[in-house]
């Protein structure tokens, strides 16, 4: 995996590796640009094969792009549903659970002991199985600080560092701003 081309496509507060690869693929719908990056089978295997996860040469099917945009849209419900975000799907980790039954962790041992690594995948579901692994070995301080941007029209993931994990934007100069000039002008009016 190369860090520094998923680090590129997250255009915000990055998380720390592995966490990163599945911040990377949660980001591959740009809400507010209107913006798919795996919208069909050759767009998705060029970009995931830019950003290092997919081994170069590997095609995406279609059942597979199915797939794939499933977990995304898992991903990103099953952490506005962790954080109760108001209208939010309460399917998120269902959708997950069922998902993880489909594609079982791949786990590698060495004298350090067992391993879930993030390579190129020579296959989409190899990388969702390692994007399962990468949920299971970050701990739990990591993985409840992966958050969705509160901006509805935005919903980009976000890695809170605040000390007391109380970001809300993915960013305080777009969407924050956006939600301040809004209630701004929504106390004005009355």
């Amino acid at each position: 995996m190369d860090v520094a081309k998923l680090t590129l496509v997250v255009e915000g507060k990055p998380a720390p590796e592995p966490l990163l690869a599945v911040q990377a693929l949660i980001d591959s719908r740009v809400i507010l640009r209107g913006e798919e990056r795996i919208g069909d089978p050759s767009a998705a295997a060029a970009w995931l094969t830019d950003v290092g996860l997919l081994a170069p040469g590997a095609t995406v099917s279609p059942r597979e792009l199915e797939e794939l945009i499933a977990m995304r849209e898992a991903l990103r419900e099953a952490i506005e549903e962790r954080d109760g975000v108001a209208g939010s799907s309460p399917t998120g980790i269902a959708d997950l659970e069922s998902i993880a039954a489909r594609h079982p962790v791949p786990v590698g041992f060495t004298t350090a002991g067992p391993q879930v690594g993030l390579a190129p995948a020579a296959d989409v579901d190899t990388l969702i199985s390692q994007l399962l692994g990468i949920m299971l070995v970050s701990s739990p301080e990591e993985w409840r600080r992966l958050k969705i941007c509160g901006a509805r029209d935005c919903r980009w993931a976000f890695y809170d560092r605040a000390k007391n994990r109380s970001g809300t934007w993915c960013s305080m100069e777009s969407c924050g701003n956006r939600a301040k000039a809004r209630a701004h002008r929504a106390r004005a009016a009355r």
